[in-house]
């Protein structure tokens, strides 16, 4: 968001957002740098997440790059573009996009603490990761492997004293984690 508040059609009000009035800004970064490679400014037009995000990445298509998505920009039809773009893909998402069926998502909410369920779509390119840590965490990706790694935890023990416990976590979770997002 870049403040402004003066008068423009182009301005937006965001309520929960430390900036509230400005302009909207989509923004492709490189992860390690945190360089600009490119950026959509929001025109007051009606617009689909599709092509934002289609715009954003059209310079890189078939150039086999990882993006790494926070929970808004990640939606099966989001997905979909990156798939046939050639671009690998890891992206939290909200369990209401992932379109989980009524025995999926029974299934997920009986899993425990630090374990984890595997989905993968019909036509074999999208995994869902679902794990449960404090909550649980729903992550879909093309580049994911159903496999269960060791990550360090923090927790407090019966003194109310930190220390660190190795648990089971997905591997493509551990790696989203170490990824900067979009």
């Amino acid at each position: 968001m870049i403040r402004f508040n003066g008068r423009n059609k182009m301005k937006v009000f965001m309520p929960l957002k430390p900036i509230k009035y400005g302009f909207q800004v989509y923004i492709l970064a490189e992860s390690s740098s945190g360089y600009m490679l490119n950026w959509v400014l929001y025109d007051g037009e009606k617009r689909t997440l599709v092509s934002i995000i289609e715009e954003l990445t059209r310079p890189f298509n078939n150039k086999n790059y990882i993006i790494s998505m926070d929970r808004f920009y990640t939606t099966i039809d989001v997905i979909k573009h990156l798939n046939r773009n050639n671009f690998g893909m890891y992206g939290a998402v909200i369990g209401k996009r992932a379109k989980l069926s009524e025995d999926m998502k029974k299934e997920i909410v009986a899993i425990d603490k630090h374990q984890a369920l595997f989905y993968v779509s019909s036509d074999h390119n999208t995994l869902l990761t679902v794990w449960r840590d404090s909550k649980i965490i729903h992550l879909l990706s093309n580049l994911g492997e159903d496999q269960l790694g060791e990550v360090e935890r923090a927790s407090i023990d019966n003194d109310n004293n930190f220390r660190k416990t190795s648990v089971s976590c997905p591997i493509t979770i551990s790696t989203y984690s170490r990824q900067p997002n979009i």
